[in-house]
């Protein structure tokens, strides 16, 4: 790891520091800030991650779109207004305060999708560079230890789901009968969501698009069903 230039940036190699001992760090110093690693960033704040961007991510506009407070243009001009404004989290929650949990809810998926990528082993460049601001703003930043715990816990997850939904291409069909010998079962809202589009010719990229959820709460629930025999992959 090496100064550069500014002594307020510091660079370094991810095989000799990595990420999750750098998170680490800054948690512990409760740093404010960004890393970058190439065209991705983590911003926190205090040591608390409050946003991960991938060239993977969505547009950060679109998600909050999905919490209902707004329009996109609304949501866009946000991100451009002055500054004594406010963060763009707390003018959203402020005019939408019946938005706050779907607000928390669509931001935790865009991080933890965006972690997960960054969290796989690197040999890339890193960049630290302390102060660094976002308009999105802290208020929903989390601890970054937790954050990266349940990022691991998620991974662990998705790899016991990789092996009954092996490709977002797969179509998955309701069952003909019931599972023999099992007892009354009541779907969720958030189930019914996805069983109700389960029409023989969905896929699971359709029913990420058509719902508008994180790819992995799709899976996780289509293999939650998978295992309890409501639904198989269509042959």
């Amino acid at each position: 790891m090496s100064k550069a230039q500014s002594v307020e940036k510091i660079v370094g190699n991810l095989k000799e520091w990595p990420l999750e001992e750098i998170i680490e760090s800054l948690a512990a110093t409760s740093k404010t800030g960004l890393i970058q690693i190439s065209n991705s960033h983590i911003w926190f704040h205090q040591g608390a991650i409050y946003l991960v961007e991938t060239p993977n991510s969505p547009k950060l506009s679109a998600v909050l779109f999905n919490a209902d407070v707004g329009t996109l243009a609304e949501i866009e001009g946000r991100f451009t207004s002055p500054l004594e404004s406010g963060s763009v989290i707390d003018q959203l929650m402020a005019e939408y305060p019946n938005s706050s949990e779907q607000l928390k809810l669509v931001v935790n998926e865009y991080n933890l999708s965006g972690l997960l990528e960054l969290l796989l082993p690197s040999e890339g460049e890193f960049v630290i560079m302390p102060e660094k601001l976002h308009r999105l703003g802290h208020t929903l930043a989390q601890d970054a230890n937790q954050f990266v715990r349940q990022c691991k816990q998620r991974l662990s997850i998705w790899k016991n789901i990789a092996t009954a939904v092996p490709s977002t291409d797969a179509v998955f069909v309701l069952q003909h009968e019931f599972p023999e010998g099992a007892p009354k079962r009541t779907f969720s809202a958030d189930e019914w969501k996805f069983i109700s589009r389960l029409d023989g010719n969905n896929t699971v990229e359709d029913l990420v698009i058509q719902t508008q959820d994180s790819a992995f709460r799709v899976c996780t629930s289509l293999y939650r069903l998978m295992l309890e025999g409501v639904v198989v992959e269509k042959a």
